[in-house]
């Protein structure tokens, strides 16, 4: 990927901006296989509600709810915290419950995190855990 700024002759000011992408990405684009974002995601704060976000949009999909063992999601969230550390904060996500289009579920006897999209909770397609 490449870019750079173009300037009108005889100006300083900036005209716009050329990006060049990779092929890949602009078949990804063309073939709808991006996943968007909601503008809320930008709202948040800390790096691990982003990134539960990130695996939430990504493995939900369509399906109403996606579970992850807790050991399975601190290896995709590549957080450096000891399990101890990451499942506290996991609970504090859960209890803040901040995470755009997903409610999160932690289930404490089997050590799973739940991701359940929110507009299927509010149809009443699926109860909370």
């Amino acid at each position: 990927m490449s870019w750079k700024v173009v300037q009108e002759e005889n100006d300083e000011r900036m005209s716009h901006i050329e990006i060049t992408i990779s092929d890949w990405l602009w078949r990804a684009i063309l073939g709808r296989e991006v996943l968007t974002l909601s503008p809320d995601y930008f709202g948040l704060t800390s790096a691990i509600e982003r990134r539960l976000y990130e695996i939430a949009r990504k493995h939900c999909g369509s399906q109403p709810k996606f579970s992850i063992s807790l050991e399975v999601l601190h290896k995709k969230v590549g957080s450096t915290n000891i399990r101890r550390q990451f499942r506290h904060a996991i609970k504090q996500c859960v209890e803040e419950d901040r995470l755009p289009d997903y409610h999160l579920h932690y289930e404490i006897e089997s050590d799973m995190v739940t991701f359940i999209r929110r507009e299927v909770l509010l149809e009443g397609r699926v109860t909370r855990p």
